[in-house]
């Protein structure tokens, strides 16, 4: 119902100029504050790219959108969803990071299962784990060991929440696997880039999911795990409740893909797909469209 009054309010107000004679730029003029970009960010997963040829550094149709990205003066920064070497050794960290220096915003990173080892905690984070607070929105990265969220981690996730919830709009969650992907679910057609055997161990939804669904909050899950063969998903968008599933990726050849999220003043949130097949990105719009797979 907001949405159609502040239509009406729009197409009302435009009329009213039109026939005054007002000309097509001051039109242009006539934006409802609410539809105006607050910040943004980007997600991108599976960075390492293509596994038969994976990339030193970060995958080369990504860093060919790096000057797409640094002209947006609304990204605020950026968030790499796991896979981001094939190999977690010194020689590939060091080309991750010097392609990062290629970026004017920080770009945090967040593990995935080709990432876990020492050197990726001795590179980025002792635990792999961590939050913070944005422009009235929660930030949270997670490293599940084997798909699951517990102890310590588990905890700090909990107590995040709680002492924010009341104070911010939205809560942004990075992850690397789809925790929320099970065979058994209504999420089994979407083919993600590797389940493994820890599939089944998931505890997100008997532990997890519960939680999230208590909060007041907008909660947006966002997984990198997918696009990193020709065959997997390029990407994939379901809410459920209070809680949004999203998941980019790219390697494949095939679709690859990463995403700007903008959030708008009056804390709604727009995602935008981009398509970095053809050079420079091509914005696909929204999840708008966006169906399961049956």
């Amino acid at each position: 119902m907001h949405f159609l009054k502040r239509v009406s309010f729009l197409l009302i107000s435009s009329l009213f100029l039109f026939s005054c004679g007002k000309e097509a730029d001051e039109l242009d003029l006539i934006v409802a504050p609410e539809f105006e970009v607050k910040y943004s960010f980007f997600a991108a997963g599976h960075t390492y790219g293509n596994p038969a040829v994976p990339s030193f550094g970060l995958y080369e149709p990504f860093m060919n959108a790096v000057p797409y990205i640094n002209q947006n003066e609304n990204i605020d920064f950026g968030a790499l969803t796991g896979d981001i070497v094939i190999w977690s050794n010194i020689r590939r960290w060091d080309s991750v990071l010097f392609d990062l220096t290629k970026f004017i915003m920080p770009v945090k990173t967040i593990p995935g299962n080709h990432d876990r080892d020492y050197d990726f905690y001795n590179y980025i984070d002792s635990l792999g784990y961590s939050s913070f607070l944005h422009k009235g929105d929660l930030f949270i990265q997670l490293n599940p060991k084997q798909w699951t969220i517990k102890g310590d981690q588990l905890n700090f996730l909990r107590e995040n929440i709680e002492q924010h919830k009341n104070n911010v709009n939205n809560i942004f969650i990075f992850v690397h696997e789809l925790l929320w992907w099970s065979p058994k679910n209504s999420y089994n057609k979407i083919t993600i880039n590797y389940h493994g055997r820890y599939r089944d161990s998931t505890n997100y939804w008997t532990t997890v999911e519960p939680f999230l669904d208590s909060v007041r909050n907008d909660v947006y899950l966002i997984a990198g795990d997918v696009g990193g063969t020709d065959y997997s998903d390029p990407y994939m968008y379901h809410q459920d409740g209070n809680i949004h599933y999203v998941a980019s990726g790219m390697g494949g050849a095939v679709a690859d893909n990463f995403i700007i999220i903008d959030v708008l003043i009056d804390g709604s949130v727009r995602f935008n797909i981009m398509d970095i097949m053809s050079g420079e990105p091509i914005n696909l719009g929204g999840f708008e469209n966006y169906q399961l797979p049956n």
